[in-house]
């Protein structure tokens, strides 16, 4: 045995919590965890002298307080990752004492060696504990900190302790209360499993306990409120000297009984024809205790009892758990939310353990005895789950209990059919939270007539809405109480509310939404709001439209990118047996959104899709023709584009809409001359300025400037193709346009650079910045890939690298004009020729994976004061 250290010493404790019971249930296998898990602390604690191990309990000595928390965290750490036989993993409490290392014989003999034992067994499995001489001692400044338990009593020690709890990265920070003398009365549940995260939310309510008497945490069915009122409940423990109670409501539906439940719970008697308020309120005067009410929505009316109560004896604490607010005075309101969620994108196993939800549904998969390690794919498939199960910690545990049966994989699929497959959990769960349906259908039968009807027809807005929209969508007979079935709703948890810059946002968790949208469907309500809210986009869409080219056009594309997720579920209803005639005008009329935001792509799916439909009207047809000849202009389909053009005008003809013949004109134009039909090409821009004229629009002349210098540039006359793109920019810019303002910019420059002219490179970078500031997608990588064109004699490697990233990105996305639709030589041809076939495709394959922002880093990293060659320079 190495000597053991003398003079100031910190004892380490620890031992298995519930070993008899792994003994008996492990039976022989428990021989095989054992040597494990000494193996595994006995290389932990190296920095340590091992005094004694008694069966699974270590006695470590270290001479310094640092290097023994150091240790414990490693222990800690070790048997968390380890993968254990059986899938059972033995949970070690641990706790650390620093004093005066009294040697007898071969052992330490005086009360500090008492005080680490007593820590160690005060603790919970997976815990590490320290007094306060070891905090000090360890001076914990960096790496491990601690969180303060509070001063506690131990068997057999004079005095009290200040005990701290150890917090460091991918270990447990959330346990129960420890195990001292001197508790509080109290009736609180022991929990049957570890809680996990929160610890945000846990410190504002404690906090909010000491400067708020009654305290409401609400939210919808499965959010987690009873267990996060009973674990801060449990934390606040030694607050209340008079006790800290826990009453159970969700058996109770008259109102009159709550007082007499309460009194029951707390252990108080009351008299038969005493006023049972009246009567528990004179026992709580004068008394410093927490009530917890659990479940108080389905005996809303019982509100007044609580206010009576807290009005009676102002030194008692109500901490309740509702899905609606209490709305009586001094109540102060916490909405608990879902679990935080994984970021999105590639993440490893550390970037997912800082999800609360992924470390809750990870931990209650352990618990099922399931291995821990995780491939990258496998962090993917529990990334995916939590989100589709919106971080509901009763969906998480009810999926994790599924994890034998389906693995990740197979829960993965399953998880569309929650209501199916998120069922089952513990035997002592309440009825209603044995399934996630059960928990929603709970707080559905809690509404009223109206409630229920506007809560399934809201459904229909997966994106969420706004009151107005609220208006719109619902049933004539209700849209005048609109509002007030809104804040209903929100208050019982139902809705979520959010601001979405100046403007309030009400939305459904997946699972509730899913929920309402079956009882909408079961109702015959789902066809009627979907049609009410697809005329309220229609609305939004013709109002938008202009606005898209105009001042202003950057919140247009915020509030139509808000509404995204409504417009696809309008569109794809239009295409499956819904109104034809509002799915052409919704997606025609707002292609100009999906041109800027970079959704190509998606725009030319539905409106090839709904235009193969026969029938629709005129109008309808027309605007989604011209809105698929805009879209497939821009992904570079330009005979295509002609055509389509060609046959919206007929139709606009016959209807008499002659400022939009004049756009299609102007589109016809453009169109030619990218074909290179420069005749075709001026000749309809003449037709589209006449146009114009004719219907009183002389805005529209800015339209056709571009379209004449496209034909001239076409043509190959730079000089004054530059002096029509200068005078368009110009007109832009009064317009307000910004975004055509900025392309027709990097027309100019390019033409400028064919010329051979200088500061080429700076100014398409400036187009570049501009365009990411205005969330212009498809111009980014426009602007993006003729920077690289500019820039690849002098810089051919990031000039490759950009503009293979471009490339790969606007298969997604979609299109815009390339340096090869203007007539310049490729980017991969002058690269090809400086670093060989070789270099040049290896380095475009290598940048297929970069994202915009990566790229316009690159471009940002370019030196331009020697990238300054043009054409002939090269």
């Amino acid at each position: 045995m190495d000597r053991l250290p003398s003079g100031t010493v910190t004892f380490l404790f620890t031992d298995i919590e519930g070993s008899t019971s792994m003994v008996q249930g492990l039976g022989d296998r428990f021989r095989e965890v054992l040597e494990d898990h000494n193996r595994l602390l006995r290389s932990a604690f190296e920095a340590g002298v091992e005094v004694r191990m008694e069966g699974d309990a270590f006695f470590v000595a270290f001479a310094s307080a640092r290097d023994a928390v150091d240790a414990a965290v490693a222990g800690q750490r070790a048997l968390t990752l380890h993968r254990w036989p059986g899938g059972v993993r033995p949970r070690v409490r641990m706790g650390l004492h620093t004093g005066e290392g009294v040697l007898g014989g071969a052992d330490y003999v005086g009360i500090d060696v008492h005080r680490a034992a007593r820590l160690s067994a005060a603790g919970h499995g997976d815990q590490i504990l320290v007094s306060e001489a070891t905090r000090e001692a360890a001076a914990l400044t960096d790496g491990p900190s601690v969180r303060s338990l509070g001063s506690h009593w131990f068997k057999d020690l004079d005095e009290p302790m200040e005990v701290h709890q150890v917090i460091a990265d991918g270990l447990p920070t959330d346990f129960p209360r420890i195990r001292s003398i001197g508790t509080p009365p109290n009736n609180l549940p022991s929990p049957t499993s570890g809680f996990v995260g929160r610890s945000g939310e846990i410190g504002r309510l404690l906090g909010l306990l000491e400067s708020s008497g009654l305290v409401t945490l609400t939210g919808p069915g499965g959010v987690g409120k009873t267990r996060l009122a009973l674990d801060v409940a449990d934390r606040a423990l030694h607050r209340f000297p008079d006790g800290v109670f826990f009453v159970p409501l969700e058996t109770l539906t008259d109102p009159d009984l709550v007082a007499g439940s309460i009194a029951e719970h707390i252990g108080i008697g009351l008299e038969a024809g005493d006023d049972p308020v009246e009567a528990l309120t004179a026992h709580l005067s004068g008394l410093e205790l927490l009530v917890v009410l659990d479940n108080f929505e389905q005996i809303i009316d019982a509100a007044e009892i609580v206010a009576r109560m807290r009005s009676g004896a102002p030194r008692l604490t109500v901490l309740v758990t509702s899905q609606q607010v209490l709305r009586v005075a001094g109540e102060t309101v916490f909405p608990v939310q879902p679990l935080d969620l994984p970021a999105t994108g590639d993440i490893d196993l550390d970037e997912l353990l800082k999800s609360d939800a992924a470390a809750l549904f990870l931990e209650r998969v352990r618990a099922t005895g399931m291995a821990t390690e995780l491939s990258l794919k496998d962090v993917d498939a529990v990334a995916r789950i939590v989100t589709e199960l919106d971080g509901l910690p009763l969906a998480l545990e009810l999926a994790a209990a599924r994890i034998g049966v389906f693995g990740l994989d197979g829960l993965l699929a399953r998880i569309g059919e929650r209501f199916g497959t998120v069922r089952g959990g513990s035997r002592e769960a309440p009825d209603r939270h044995r399934t996630l349906q059960a928990a929603i259908s709970w707080s559905h039968d809690l509404l009223d007539e109206a409630e229920r009807h506007a809560f399934a027809e809201l459904s229909v807005a997966i994106g969420g809405f706004t009151v107005e929209m609220a208006e719109a969508i619902l049933d004539p007979d209700l849209s005048s109480e609109a509002i007030d079935l809104v804040e209903s709703l929100l208050h019982k948890s139902l809705l979520r509310r959010s601001l979405n810059g100046g403007s309030v946002r009400f939305s459904m968790l997946r699972s509730i939404r899913e929920f309402a949208h079956r009882q909408a469907t079961a109702s015959g309500l789902t066809d009627d709001a979907t049609r009410r809210l697809a005329r309220s986009l229609v609305e939004l869409g013709r109002e938008a439209a202009p606005r898209l080219e105009s001042e202003g056009q950057s919140e247009w594309l915020d509030r139509l990118t808000t509404e995204h997720d409504n417009i696809r579920s309008v569109i794809d209803w239009a295409r499956t047996g819904g109104d034809l005639d509002l799915g052409l005008e919704l997606a025609g009329s707002i292609w100009r959104f999906h041109h800027r935001r970079g959704h190509l792509p998606e725009a030319r799916r539905n409106l090839e899709a709904l235009l193969a439909f026969p029938g629709g009207s005129h109008r309808p047809r027309a605007i989604a023709l011209s809105g698929l000849a805009s879209i497939v202009y821009w992904i570079g389909e330009f005979e295509r584009s002609f055509d389509l053009y060609r046959e919206a005008v007929e139709l606009f003809e016959k209807l008499g809409e002659t400022e939009r013949v004049a756009f299609c004109f102007y589109g016809m134009s453009t169109a030619a001359s990218l074909i290179g039909d420069i005749d075709v090409a001026l000749d309809y821009a003449g037709r589209a300025e006449a146009a114009y004229a004719a219907c009183g629009q002389d805005d529209g002349v800015r339209r056709v400037v571009p379209a004449v210098a496209f034909a001239t540039w076409m043509a190959g006359h730079l000089e004054v193709a530059a002096e029509q793109w200068e005078r368009a920019a110009k007109m832009f810019h009064e317009a307000g346009d910004i975004a055509e303002e900025l392309q027709t910019c990097v027309a100019r420059a390019i033409v400028d650079y064919q010329l051979g002219r200088s500061g080429i490179p700076n100014r398409v970078r400036g187009c570049i910045e501009a365009m990411v500031a205005f969330g212009d997608v498809t111009g980014t990588l426009m602007a993006l890939e003729f920077f690289a064109r500019v820039i690849v004699a002098t810089n051919p490697e990031t000039a490759v690298r950009i503009a293979g990233g471009a490339r790969a990105l606007r298969a997604t996305t979609g299109g815009g004009h390339t340096p090869e639709t203007v007539g310049l030589t490729s980017t991969w041809e002058e690269a090809t020729r400086l670093l060989g076939a070789e270099r040049t495709a290896q380095m475009s394959e290598q940048a297929e994976a970069l994202d915009v922002d990566a790229l316009v880093a690159l471009a940002r990293a370019v030196d331009l004061v020697s990238s300054e060659a043009g054409p002939d320079a090269e």
